[in-house]
């Protein structure tokens, strides 16, 4: 599944509690998507907003009804508080290169269901692998800004966002700068530049 820039706007648009509600409804009470935005939003719709929302955390047809507990007042708690502390607005700069399993999953307990493996679509940005490689050559493998070296904890970060440029910008090195994870992610927010 690739999230979409609009899918994302549209679950930031959601109040926190609306979308713990959605995904709630699809782990618990195993609801259609047409039948949660009845109850949540008060009309019958298509499906696609509360199917945004749980694409946008990482659930599919596989999760639905997922969580059977018989506290479920609790449940609906606990997966309010995992999903306040996810932050999804970082898609944004990351859209088309998140991988889903990266995003955390407010699930509590383990199910027969998990520790195996699935099958998942998503782009791939072909070249990129080589452009990070000649990247950290050209830095010597060391932060721009500061003296980390350890390549682990290095970003290869385009200047012109990937979204945004041209495909001969995309594999440009005039294009990239080599930061750590911290300062790339200030850059990414626009806190340095």
């Amino acid at each position: 599944m690739i999230i979409k820039k609009s899918m994302v706007d549209f679950v930031e648009s959601l109040d926190i509690k609306t979308r713990a509600e959605i995904i709630y409804r699809h782990l618990v009470l195993a609801e259609s998507t047409r039948t949660i935005e009845e109850e949540v939003f008060g009309k019958r719709k298509n499906g696609w907003e509360s199917w945004n929302v749980l694409q946008v955390y990482g659930y599919d047809a596989s999760t639905k009804g997922l969580i059977n507990k018989k506290n479920k007042k609790n449940i609906q708690k606990e997966i309010l508080k995992e999903i306040e502390k996810i932050e999804i607005s970082n898609l944004h700069e990351k859209i088309g290169n998140v991988d889903i399993e990266d995003i955390n999953v407010p699930i509590s307990e383990f199910t027969k269901k998990d520790g195996r493996n699935v099958l998942r679509v998503g782009n791939v940005r072909v070249g990129q692998a080589k452009w990070r490689k000649q990247l950290l050559e050209n830095y010597k493998n060391k932060c721009a800004l500061c003296d980390i070296v350890d390549t682990d904890l290095l970003v290869a970060s385009h200047i012109k966002p990937w979204s945004k440029a041209k495909k001969n910008e995309k594999i440009d090195l005039s294009n990239g700068i080599i930061l750590c994870v911290l300062h790339d992610r200030l850059f990414d927010k626009g806190k340095i530049s």
